[in-house]
């Protein structure tokens, strides 16, 4: 049985990236990639659900809900 926001969730992913280097740049490329890869062809069509949030320093987090 499920409920609400998590019916038919089957992935639920986190990734943390923690770099010296890392910059705001980072972000819209991954996001772009993201993007083209998990949004589907039609605009009904999402396969999964992601965000990325930064950390105050030096890195982000990239979340990942999918079905």
């Amino acid at each position: 049985m499920s409920f609400g926001l998590w019916k038919d969730i089957r992935i639920f992913n986190s990734l943390l990236v923690i770099d010296d280097d890392y910059n705001k740049n980072w972000i819209d490329p991954i996001y772009s990639e993201l993007e083209n890869e998990y949004r589907g062809t039609d605009s009904n069509e999402e396969t999964s659900i992601f965000g990325i949030s930064e950390l105050e320093e030096g890195g982000f987090i990239l979340r990942i809900i999918g079905r």
